[in-house]
């Protein structure tokens, strides 16, 4: 795969994690995919032949990185990646 769509394939996959965490898989579409990163719906399924195969990659994206670093950088390395979308673990949860 060329370098632009690798990048193009990590963007996906950062823009879908950080809105499946805030809408939730069913209430994020591919639409709102696309017209976020500013391309077309073919331009996603370019790279992901459905929403569900987004999922897994990101699924199994993660649990490859997670035995890649270990228990404990792996945990270090999530909540970076949290805090990079704009969520915080130290914030008190309303209930």
């Amino acid at each position: 795969m060329p370098a632009m769509d690798e990048r193009m394939d990590s963007r996906i996959a950062r823009l879908a994690l950080a809105r499946f965490r805030v809408g939730g898989f069913v209430g994020t579409s591919i639409a709102d995919l696309a017209g976020a990163l500013g391309v077309s719906k073919a331009a996603i399924y370019y790279h992901y032949r459905s929403k569900d195969a987004l999922l897994h990659h990101l699924i199994v994206d993660d649990e490859n990185e997670s035995a890649r670093l270990g228990p404990a950088e792996a945990e270090c390395e999530a909540r970076r990646s949290w805090e990079a979308e704009g969520g915080s673990l130290d914030e008190e949860q309303e209930p």
